[in-house]
């Protein structure tokens, strides 16, 4: 006679589920100053947004390009945008 074995229960809560079908897969990699890849962090995250924010994070002397699957979301610079200068003002001819 054959053994069935019975059938194995995940034994977390039901909303632990849900959280996880919600739960999508993102990579954030790391690049080096030639914009080669020099390493990566898997992020699950629930949206593009929240992503976004836990990818802004991770700059840090490096830029970080955001990607779920072969889907390009962002590029994150870690060089902040110069500030743009405002030409002098001319002081005024007093008479």
């Amino acid at each position: 006679m054959e053994r069935i074995n019975p059938p194995q229960f995940d034994e977390r809560h039901p909303a632990e589920h849900a959280q996880q079908a919600c739960t999508q897969g993102y990579r954030a990699f790391i690049l080096g100053d030639d914009g080669h890849v020099e390493g990566r962090v898997d992020l699950q995250c629930s949206s593009d947004s929240e992503a976004i924010r836990m990818a802004r994070q991770l700059v840090d002397g490096h830029d970080v390009e955001l990607w779920q699957l072969d889907r390009k979301i962002e590029t994150f610079s870690h060089v902040s945008t110069p500030h743009r200068k405002t030409e002098p003002v001319s002081p005024r001819h007093v008479r």
